[in-house]
């Protein structure tokens, strides 16, 4: 058995900070969609209340074998595409709890 600490403060809505035993990150988002920034960057997709969700990892570790780096794709990875709709999510959100 092993203990574990993990703290989350809310900075503002939609964002929050994390500290941990293992470091700090920052996530940002609303329920059902939410983007961790730190040392283990990921998106979570989920169905707020449910228990049900998808994580997936931004950092790719490279092969422990290969000395060289992994080529580079050229292709437009699908986080440009949600992180604006998030952050946008954010933005109407913060406005209407302004009003």
């Amino acid at each position: 058995m092993s203990l574990r600490f993990r703290r989350q403060l809310r900075l503002l809505p939609g964002l929050h900070l994390n500290l941990s035993r293992s470091g700090i990150s920052a996530t940002v988002g609303v329920p059902g969609m939410r983007v961790t920034l730190g040392r283990r960057p990921a998106v979570n997709v989920g169905l707020p209340g449910s228990g049900v969700s998808y994580r997936e990892s931004l950092s790719s570790t490279p092969p422990a074998t290969s000395a060289a780096a992994p080529p580079r794709s050229h292709h437009v990875h699908w986080l440009w595409i949600v992180l604006p709709i998030l952050i946008g999510t954010w933005v109407v959100q913060m406005r209407a709890s302004v009003h």
